[in-house]
């Protein structure tokens, strides 16, 4: 379960409550990571190194008590990269953009910008949508990549797809079917167990969003269909009733 850190930190009403939420979202943000399908070496070192500096500039900003003027120019170097890294994010790792946007939202607070950290929280949460899209697509394809492997791997797959064909299940063929399809229900717990922290975390985001811009902001939903075996993350469907009856 992802704790209410993210809203309550979002939620903090004052500039001191946003300083004390920050070192918890820090430590929350790696444990997230984690969970998560991510490998670094595939991410370009300079797109890296603007969420960094913006993260040690953020961390000098809250840690500075004895000069106002020292913390506001932390803060200024930190909303700058930490701006440069959400659309650095966006698209190849949505979910850090989210955390950008986040620690944007607490910046915002701290400096008492309320439309800013309205603008922040919105861009976080639709940011984490696409992040838990993004891990949608990486678990379906692991779950079906690893049971490739595993099918050339046993060196069954062959006789056990040849019995389901011809209708009949071949003595070789039974014990590499029951083998897979045990596995492939471990591979969808352990999504279904990341996807539901991610959606949990995303709509701690959206609650946010609603609170601080005042808008609403629609929901998103984690489906797994166990006709196709995949996992989506989608709006609701709204049914349309047709137009009024004319008075």
């Amino acid at each position: 379960m992802i704790p209410l850190i993210v809203l309550h930190a979002l939620k903090a009403p004052a500039a001191s409550g946003a300083k004390c939420a920050l070192s918890k979202l820090f430590g929350l943000e790696a444990e997230q990571a984690k969970t998560l399908n991510r490998i670094e070496t595939k991410i370009d070192a300079s797109l890296q190194s603007s969420y960094n500096q913006g993260l040690i500039y953020l961390q000098d900003a809250i840690s500075e008590t004895d000069s106002m003027p020292r913390q506001r120019d932390y803060l200024e170097k930190a909303e700058s990269r930490l701006i440069e890294a959400v659309a650095n994010f966006e698209t190849i790792d949505p979910m850090r953009s989210a955390w950008a946007a986040i620690y944007l939202t607490m910046i915002c607070k701290i400096n008492d910008n309320s439309a800013g950290a309205g603008r922040w929280a919105l861009r976080a949460y639709r940011a984490s949508v696409s992040g838990v899209q993004q891990q949608c697509e990486l678990i379906n394809r692991s779950i079906d990549t690893q049971i490739g492997k595993r099918l050339k791997v046993t060196g069954k797959g062959s006789s056990a797809l040849t019995g389901v064909a011809a209708g009949a299940f071949w003595p070789v063929g039974i014990p590499a079917w029951v083998s897979i399809n045990i596995y492939r229900k471990h591979r969808i717990r352990e999504g279904r167990a990341t996807l539901t922290e991610l959606d949990q975390f995303s709509d701690q985001l959206q609650e946010a969003a609603v609170l601080l811009t005042g808008q609403r902001v629609p929901g998103y939903f984690l489906d797994f269909n166990d006709g196709t075996g995949r996992f989506t993350y989608t709006r609701p469907i709204v049914v349309d009733s047709g137009p009024a009856p004319l008075e």
